[in-house]
């Protein structure tokens, strides 16, 4: 039978349709509330607060417990004269001329790459030692990137394999940066910086709560402020963003992780309007937003917005940073009854998040949606 759009489906056979529904606010809290960023394969774990670590330490805690020297790779990216890099950031690993990896940083830059177990054959992958050689870049949006080559001897001696560093270039957007900066007196300039070279997350937040008391027109100290504070007080580091949006309407990043927040805590609406914003500032250069405003309108019951939002998100995103969107398309496919263009959006989603945490849950959403596919062939 050929497969369309209107094809007549026992209702007993879109059991998937409600687990999918189920499971799709757990994944889009999950990846929210990690700032939604991921790294193909292994991801960049948020070092906790109580940590007490820099944000810009050079290579983060790796989720997997016991990993051991050799196992793993690092780094951080930066923004020279800002610090945190944009949420847009993506650190491509290019061999032989090919790239091989694309990965997404955690809200404070960081990147880590592990060796893992092909599933079926259970051989190693990723090994540290087989990028040697390779290069390593930074991409966002207005900035430019150095390159770091990775040696044989630099991942055998230490995980660290440096700082990649990102410059505005003459085409840099303007929303990624607030104005209000320019007018900020000498000593919140100091305060600024002053926590930008601390080693130690408290002292960071003192310095930044210091600058934005001298200049409470402080954008990007409030962001930077609320980006310490998300790990260890979720409502703390809400407040800041709302400050840093409050003190400057054309700086997206803060309304970024407004809309992520709002998600996080299924307040749909918030969500979506938040992430409007985002969109109506930085249609381009910004598919997260796109993301948020598919899924806060999947959950306000306007599937049609949801869709064109997830589709006009996938079209921005060239470098494949927001994994998610394939499956948010997916799951709004599926409610359609698009059961075979749902099975190529889950595919892409495993393609660039193959061992992502959410990666086994997509996979059985993909069996679920490929069964009924086969059912529906039998009729």
């Amino acid at each position: 039978m050929q497969i369309g759009m209107t094809a007549a489906v026992d209702p007993s056979r879109l059991r998937s349709r409600s687990v999918m529904k189920n499971v799709f606010v757990m994944i889009a809290i999950s990846i929210l509330s990690s700032g939604g960023c991921f790294a193909q394969g292994r991801e960049a774990v948020p070092i906790p607060f109580q940590d007490q670590m820099s944000p810009y330490a050079t290579f983060p805690v790796l989720k997997t417990a016991g990993a051991k020297h050799g196992d793993y790779f690092g780094g951080n990216v930066v923004v020279d004269g800002a610090g945190i890099p944009p949420l847009e950031t993506v650190v491509v690993i290019t061999c032989s001329g090919k790239e091989r990896l694309h990965l997404t940083t955690d809200a404070k830059g960081l990147f880590a790459v592990e060796a893992h177990l092909d599933a079926i054959t259970h051989m190693p992958l990723d090994t540290p030692s087989s990028f040697a050689g390779c290069e390593v870049a930074a991409s966002a949006p207005g900035y430019q990137s150095n390159v770091l080559k990775i040696q044989q001897s630099s991942v055998g001696d230490s995980p660290d394999i440096g700082t990649l560093h990102l410059r505005r270039t003459e085409e840099s957007s303007p929303v990624f940066f607030s104005a209000t900066s320019n007018a900020a007196p000498k000593d919140a300039i100091k305060a600024y910086k002053s926590a930008l070279a601390e080693s130690r997350a408290d002292l960071q937040i003192k310095d930044f709560q210091k600058a934005v008391e001298i200049y409470p027109q402080y954008a990007q100290a409030w962001y930077a402020l609320g980006s310490l504070q998300q790990a260890g007080n979720i409502e703390e580091a809400r407040k800041s963003y709302a400050q840093a949006a409050a003190a400057d309407t054309a700086f997206v990043l803060p309304y970024i992780q407004l809309a992520s927040i709002a998600s996080q805590q299924q307040k749909w609406q918030q969500a979506a309007d938040h992430s409007q914003h985002v969109i109506d500032l930085c249609p381009k250069d910004c598919p997260m937003g796109w993301y948020l405003n598919s899924v806060a309108n999947y959950y306000l019951g306007k599937f049609d917005v949801a869709e064109k939002s997830a589709r006009q998100g996938l079209a921005v995103d060239a470098l494949h940073s927001v994994p998610p969107l394939e499956q948010s398309i997916a799951v709004i496919l599926t409610h359609n009854q698009k059961f075979p263009e749902a099975a190529d959006h889950l595919r892409n989603y495993l393609k660039w998040a193959p061992n992502s945490p959410e990666a086994g849950t997509v996979r059985a959403q993909l069996a679920q949606v490929e069964q009924i596919i086969a059912e529906i062939n039998k009729q």
